[in-house]
């Protein structure tokens, strides 16, 4: 079971004053640091299939694109 001491919005409020930002403004900063992650996630991803096309193995199984994470088919 996943226990959590704060809901998303009490950490963000939280954050918000420590910071002397808007809840909003907080909220953005991490949409934002997710949507950076995700993209050199992707840069990673692409590079390791394209090192892997360039060695001939050509081929690549399916295991090994659910294996990275930003080109899963989950989520």
């Amino acid at each position: 079971m996943n226990k959590r001491r704060f809901t998303d919005e009490q950490v963000k409020s939280l954050v918000a004053r420590q910071l002397g930002l808007q809840p909003r403004q907080v909220a953005i900063w991490f949409q934002n640091k997710r949507a950076c992650y995700k993209s050199k996630q992707l840069e990673r991803d692409y590079s390791n299939l394209k090192s892997n096309d360039e060695k001939g193995n050509g081929i690549i199984k399916m295991e090994e694109v659910e294996e990275m994470p930003a080109l899963s088919m989950e989520g």
